[in-house]
């Protein structure tokens, strides 16, 4: 099966098309603005972001039921693209908390937050090596264009968070 996001009478669901038959169900069915949906090596989770107000952040949700969504990053700023590890433990993503995207993850065991960039041009689209868990695989814009990268990278300790469920007491502002 294949997740993605699509926009359908004004609303923004995450897909699966079951490339088996070619069905297509929609796995969200709310008014979140749900989008990049990453499934986990162990095939049990997706990761993806929620539009929240004026901003993205990350959540996580069983494969098996992606109503109950549990909220991942919070603060100021963007988080998007997320990509698992390879042991499912860590997502890394994007952030702009630094006026540019750099990359970053969340240890899904203890909500330690780590940097690993620190750029003015950013960095996208991380992916971490599957046979080498202290390499990651990124986009960058460097020197007018972008080019892929390939480096061993160590992550400093930005933070530690608790992760929440997302509520249905408050309704998310609808995206227009």
């Amino acid at each position: 099966a294949v997740l993605f996001t699509a926009f359908i009478k004004g609303t923004h669901d995450i897909f699966k098309l079951d490339l088996g038959n070619g069905e297509i169900a929609n796995l969200t069915r709310d008014d979140y603005f749900e989008k990049a949906p990453a499934v986990s090596p162990d095939g049990r989770s997706v990761g993806y972001s929620i539009r929240l107000d004026d901003t993205d952040k990350l959540f996580l949700s069983p494969l098996a039921d992606l109503s109950q969504k549990t909220q991942l990053t919070f603060g100021p700023g963007n988080t998007v693209s997320p990509s698992f590890s390879a042991d499912s433990r860590r997502i890394y993503y994007v952030g702009d908390v630094r006026e540019a995207f750099n990359i970053y993850s969340v240890d899904l065991t203890n909500g330690e937050v780590k940097r690993y960039t620190d750029v003015s041009t950013g960095n996208f689209f991380p992916s971490a090596h599957p046979a080498d868990p202290g390499t990651l695989f990124f986009s960058s814009f460097n020197k007018g264009s972008y080019q892929v990268f390939s480096a061993r990278l160590e992550g400093t300790v930005e933070d530690r968070v608790t992760f929440a469920a997302l509520g249905s007491a408050e309704p998310p502002r609808r995206f227009t």
